[in-house]
């Protein structure tokens, strides 16, 4: 296993006022790229590449007087934050990169389908059977991997970018039941995910808070903790009949358990950080995640780290 090792420091003051600099000169080339792209698009209908003709400007706008203290900055850091707006564009525009919480079977439907109906065709015994039942393995495999993979990789980037982590926990034995839902249940595999963020988190010497599964996260109100009696799967959005809040149905669930998990981190003696901001050692920013949530978990993970509790 390849492991890295994150290091955090603690500039002193001449330090903070140069790397302040550096940032400012990287947020100025990024904004001024986005306005730059966004007018030439809205006013002549052409698109503008941030890492080619973005990057080009660089030089030309350090000669100017008015952009001259770009000189003071990092070139390197400049250029960088031209091909960061880029990939930022890139992302934006490719349909591909839309799907969030990503269905590793039904991405691999037709091959495992293709390879299942060679195998059936095969002779019982023959030694192209065993070819064949090697194939389908084989495939079956890969979308396991691919699975862990992705797992892997989002369940480290939670831990890395937060001192706590909260998960709602489900019976997920009682979810299989059921017929229409039962193949994404397994293919999202969330048991696999909570135990390697169990882990990570162990790892790494920060929280992760389980949730009770009776705990009613979606049917209560975030802003005025107002409980409706009943709330169906099929219903994506609605509004608090108390205060009148419009809820999308996984953000105001991941906010719920977000702060149900800081009022147990509380419980057990432990400081936390309830939004984004100034972070002082000892507080603990935390990550709330709606892992029930079909179409839209992973986008309500990320609004349980992102959305500021009032």
């Amino acid at each position: 296993m390849l492991k890295a090792v994150k290091i955090r420091i603690y500039p002193m003051t001449e330090q903070v006022a140069f790397l302040n600099c550096q940032f400012g000169a990287v947020r100025f080339c990024y904004n001024t790229g986005l306005r730059i792209m966004s007018h030439r698009y809205k006013r002549h209908g052409q698109s503008l590449s941030a890492k080619h003709d973005i990057k080009k400007l660089l030089p030309v706008a350090k000669k100017s007087r008015k952009y001259g203290w770009l000189k003071e900055a990092d070139s390197m850091a400049l250029q960088q934050s031209c091909i960061n707006l880029d990939q930022a564009f890139q992302r934006f525009f490719d349909s591909r990169q839309k799907a969030v919480y990503p269905r590793f079977l039904k991405q691999a439907q037709k091959n495992l389908k293709r390879k299942q109906q060679a195998l059936s065709r095969t002779k019982k015994g023959s030694a192209n059977r065993a070819k064949a039942r090697l194939l389908v393995a084989k495939a079956h495999e890969r979308v396991a991997n691919t699975r862990h993979d992705f797992q892997h990789k989002l369940s480290r980037q939670i831990v890395d970018d937060n001192q706590a982590v909260i998960v709602e926990t489900l019976k997920v034995r009682n979810m299989m039941k059921n017929a229409r839902l039962a193949k994404h249940i397994g293919d999202a595999s969330w048991h696999a995910l909570m135990t390697k963020l169990a882990y990570k988190a162990r790892e790494q010497g920060k929280h992760l808070v389980k949730i009770d599964p009776w705990f009613a996260s979606s049917k209560t109100c975030h802003v005025c903790q107002h409980k409706v009696a009943a709330m169906p799967l099929s219903v994506r959005s609605w509004d608090c009949p108390a205060c009148h809040t419009q809820h999308d149905r996984d953000i105001n669930a991941a906010l719920n358990i977000k702060h149900q998990g800081i009022v147990k981190l509380k419980a057990d003696g432990l400081s936390v950080s309830a939004h984004g901001g100034l972070r002082k050692s000892g507080m603990s920013p935390a990550a709330a995640c709606k892992v029930g949530s079909l179409a839209r978990g992973a986008s309500a993970l990320r609004a349980g780290s992102s959305h500021d509790l009032q």
